[in-house]
């Protein structure tokens, strides 16, 4: 488990990239730590419409299905067990989970960088 940032720039080096990321982080520790009561609620409304969203068809099916083989999780009933999740989660547990995540001793980080010629100048 964790969390993962994709950044890719055709004009920005890594550096640059590192740091917007870590100022991203910073500006949502803000809004989070100040989200009201009414805004978390409706963000957790948001969130369980789209995690209940039944599946249309048989290939989506396949896929959440074949996702769990492939990924050895066999967590077949992962879409209830997400949204009772979401049910049950409180603004402080978001809140102190987002801290534990990313702002606690415990936490871990790995950076992975790749240039090009054209950005090894930076």
């Amino acid at each position: 488990m964790g969390i993962w940032f994709l950044i890719q720039s055709p004009n920005k080096g890594c550096e640059y990239l590192t740091s917007a990321i870590n100022k991203w982080i910073l500006e949502r520790r803000e809004i989070i730590k100040n989200i009201s009561d009414e805004e978390f609620n409706q963000q957790k409304k948001s969130i369980h419409t789209i995690f209940a969203e039944k599946d249309t068809n048989l290939s989506k099916v396949n896929s959440r299905f074949w996702g769990e083989i492939s990924n050895h999780s066999y967590i077949f009933d992962r879409q209830e067990k997400q949204l009772k999740t979401i049910e049950e989660i409180s603004k402080n547990d978001f809140i102190n989970h987002f801290e534990e995540v990313f702002f606690s001793k415990n936490s871990k980080r790995l950076d992975l960088q790749l240039s090009s010629k054209s950005h090894s100048e930076e």
